[in-house]
Parts: structure tokens; sequence; C-alpha cells
């Protein structure tokens, strides 16, 4: 088995020998559909998940049909004093490969941009000269997520301008772009008066399947009977994610004594092992992401690797969406959240204790807030309250989403506040004149009864009369709405804020 190529270490090129190792998925069938109609692109997946091979396979497919990409790789240019030599960089960039392409490219004839409106300029020119040649321009920004953040708004604000303006001005339909890197692409345009990044076409990456991993084992010569092993090996370890298939496929073809299902086992075991000691191109950056997300995220990470069971929610779950972004979580069969695969789960327990804030290691809880509520008040909570705290990566049990099912009420509240730093208290006249929480206030209150270690959190959101038990503690006011955003403020300082 000697002499079988694979490649462990950067992107795929379009041609051999890195081209027989190419594994396409469905996404490049969707990718090659989207170019064909000069939409948009967003590539938003982990690192070494197969973006920039997707973009090399792009470019070997359409260059010969006359497109031209300008490749730029946000990480070499992020440096820079201002954001006029910013936007002059890039442009400067941008130009060198369209004067190597085209002869009626020509870098004097063109004002580098120093800002937005100039940068909007700049693009209908280059979108001018692509019509005028009749070749169509990509442009692809890769590793976004390096942009700084203090000009990202102008800067993908013209981006999505002039894809709307291509009804008015054809000569927009000649240039596209392919924006690629671990981001979110609501953040993309930051402010809130602005529309966000909506002109996309998201294509995603995702894990090998089974199948997907097969064609690459088929390459090692095996029987077919042990290509079947050493595949359900390999996919059970990794659940194919590209790069450490790609590994794992190399580390095997240099086993001259992988013949019988006797050793398949053994030999795969050995290779993920290698892979754990060794690899410092993968895992070491992951748990290095992971390290600098927030204390909740790293703790929503211990609980999962502690056997925790979490509906995989992304969507509306601010910390599941970072954490599968960087690649840490998936979805299971079952819809539930889970250790992206098993190599990860090996190295993320090496390191929980590391994981764990220092603050934390006294009382180690599974949520940073229980919110108790009146279901008349479901609304407010579910839309306005929820949202705003998740979104600055706390997390928070709530009972429609966190209680367990099958079990008493009263038993799942008590649990929620135990395993809770903190419980808000919604208060409106609908919870005070509430039975159960009424009880609610009362079991926090043994927990913690004059509330030292500001365990309990009021928020009055209506005016109220409280019970004489709660008038003793200062509440959050909520109810004037021109002071509400910076009241929200300190709520959320409170909830983060170190157990005393």
């Amino acid at each position: 088995m000697k002499n079988i190529y694979y490649k462990t270490g950067g992107a795929l090129l379009s041609s051999p020998p890195d081209a027989e190792i190419y594994v396409e998925r469905m996404a490049d069938a969707k990718a090659c559909m989207y170019l064909q109609r000069m939409d948009y692109i967003t590539l938003i997946e982990p690192r070494q998940q197969g973006k920039t091979s997707i973009i090399n396979r792009l470019m070997g497919t359409f260059t010969p049909q006359g497109y031209i990409f300008a490749y730029i790789d946000l990480t070499t240019i992020t440096k820079r004093s201002s954001e006029s030599s910013w936007y002059q960089t890039i442009c400067k960039w941008l130009l060198d490969r369209l004067c190597q392409t085209s002869s009626l490219f020509n870098e004097n004839s063109f004002v580098f941009p120093v800002d937005g409106y100039t940068w909007l300029r700049f693009l209908i020119k280059i979108a001018e000269h692509a019509e005028k040649s009749r070749f169509k321009l990509i442009v692809v920004l890769d590793e976004v997520g390096a942009m700084p953040s203090e000009w990202s708004t102008d800067f993908f604000s013209v981006i999505r301008s002039i894809y709307n303006q291509r009804q008015s001005f054809p000569c927009l339909n000649y240039i596209s772009f392919i924006v690629s890197g671990v981001f979110n692409p609501r953040r993309l345009i930051k402010d809130p008066n602005i529309s966000n990044f909506n002109v996309h076409q998201r294509v995603e990456l995702p894990d090998f399947t089974v199948d997907e991993v097969r064609l690459l084992v088929m390459r090692l010569g095996l029987s077919m009977r042990l290509t079947t092993l050493v595949t359900e090996h390999i996919y059970d370890s990794i659940h194919g994610q590209p790069y450490l298939t790609q590994y794992l496929c190399h580390a095997l073809s240099t086993q001259n004594v992988l013949r019988s299902s006797r050793n398949v086992f053994h030999f795969v075991t050995n290779a993920v092992e290698g892979l754990r000691r060794t690899d410092h191109n993968h895992l070491t950056h992951l748990i290095e992401d992971l390290r600098r997300e927030s204390a909740s995220a790293r703790n929503y990470v211990l609980r999962i690797l502690q056997g925790h069971r979490y509906a995989f929610t992304p969507a509306e779950h601010h910390i599941q969406a970072q954490l599968a972004l960087i690649g840490i979580i998936r979805e299971d069969s079952n819809g539930m959240c889970v250790i992206r695969n098993r190599l990860y789960e090996q190295a993320l327990h090496n390191i929980s204790l590391d994981i764990i804030d220092a603050t934390q290691t006294k009382d180690v809880f599974h949520f940073d807030a229980f919110i108790s509520y009146s279901h008349k008040d479901k609304i407010w909570v579910e839309d306005i309250l929820l949202p705003k705290l998740e979104r600055e990566g706390l997390h928070l049990c709530i009972d429609y989403r966190d209680f367990d099912i099958g079990v008493p009420s009263l038993i799942n509240m008590e649990n929620a506040i135990k395993r809770s730093r903190k419980t808000l208290l919604i208060l409106t006249p609908s919870w005070v004149t509430s039975e159960w929480t009424a009880f609610e206030s009362l079991l926090i209150q043994v927990q913690d009864p004059i509330n030292l270690q500001q365990r309990i959190l009021p928020i009055l959101v209506q005016p109220s009369e409280l019970p004489s038990r709660l008038q003793i503690f200062t509440n959050l006011d909520l109810t004037t709405s021109s002071d509400f955003d910076r009241q929200m403020g300190r709520l959320i300082e409170v909830i983060r804020a170190p157990q005393l």
C-alpha cells in the first residue's frame, strides 16, 4: 500500500493528484448552479471543512467558461492603519488579478476607494469593464472572520446594494461574490437600521457520509470486506470530518500489514490515538477556539460531556449556534445536541477541567439563569426577554424547553432553581397572583433566604403589588421604555457576575 496519495495539509487543488482525492458532495452541484446564475454564495463552515477546496474546484470548472476569479484572503490585509489603506490594498489586489487576464483593465484608469461610497463607485466601474469584455467576475473573499469590524458594515452594505441594483444596472450582473469563512452573516452588517446581508445563497459543507468516506478508503486497495470495516471504524471515530478522514486514510496507507479483519480495529484505533496525540493543525485550533468563547459556552460543552441532553435548536439558542459554527457540536439522529465526533470527545475530556472558569469551580451550575414567569406573560418572555439574553451568550432555563417530560412540575421547578446560578422573577400582576410562582418564590428563599449571593433577581415588567417577602429586595425596573436598554444591560452584567 505504498505511494497512495492523500493530502493532510492545505486546500485541495483542482488539478491532479489533488483532484483524484476530491470527494464531491451535494454542495458542489448547488455551488455550480448558483455560480451559473451569478448568485452570491456564502460558505460558512468550521475550519478544514473544505471551503477553500470547493472554491478551487469552482475555479477549475468555470475559468474555461469565461469566468475570472479574484481570490482575496482577508487575513493578509487586515492589519492596516486606516480604512482608506485597507480599501486601497484590497482593490489593488483585485485589479492586479484583472490586469493579468484582460487587456481592457488598466490600473491607472481607476481611482482607488477610501471608504464605502467610493467602494461602490469602484465596483460599478469594474462591472462596466466586465460587461464590455463579456466575462463574468467572481470576487472571492476568504477568511471573512478576519474582516475589521469597524469597516464591515459599509463594505458589505455596498456589496448587498450592487446586487439589489442589478435590475437598474445590467452591468452589475457581471460581478458576483463568494464569501467564505467562520462567521455569522448577520454580523457582516452591524447597524440595526440597515438590512442584513440577505442576498446570498448559503452552500453547506456537511461532514462526509459513510459512502463518501468509503470513496477515500477504496484507494487503499483493500478487499471489499476490509474496505467496509475500515470505513465503518473511521466514520465511527470522526463522523466524516473531511480533514480528519484524509489524515486517517493517509496514516493507514503506511500500514503494510492491514490485510485481515483481525487487525483493522487495532490499526484504526492506533491511527486515531496518534492523531489525537500529535496533531497540531486541527485539534489544537479547535480547543483554542473553544477557550476564546464565553464561560457559558465552555460550560455548555462541559455539561454535554457529562451526559446532559439538550434539543439541537441553534436558530433559537445563541450558544448552540456559536458552538456549531466553530465545529464542536452537531445534531444527532434524534435531534439532540452532541459533541461532533468521538475524537473531539476524547480531546475535550482531557482538557475539561481547563475549560471551567475558576469562579465556577465551587458550584458548577447547568444554567446561567432560570426564568420564573406567568404563562400569561409568555409572549413577552419569548419575544423580548429570551432573545435579548441569549444573544449575549447566556444559557437560560425555561419551562417549555428545558423541563423534563413526565416529571411533576414542582420537582422540575426545584431542580431548575438548584441548577441555575440566578433565578429571574418576571414580576407582573399575573405572576403575583399565581399560586405556582408564589411557591417558586418561597422555594428560592429557602435556597438563599436573604439573597446574599444575589441568586434572586426580581424584574418589574408591569407595575405590581409585590408580596412582602419580595419587597425587601431591590428590583430591576423595566416599566419605562426610554430606560429599557440601559436596565437590560444592568441585568446582563448581574447574571454574568460570579457567585459571591
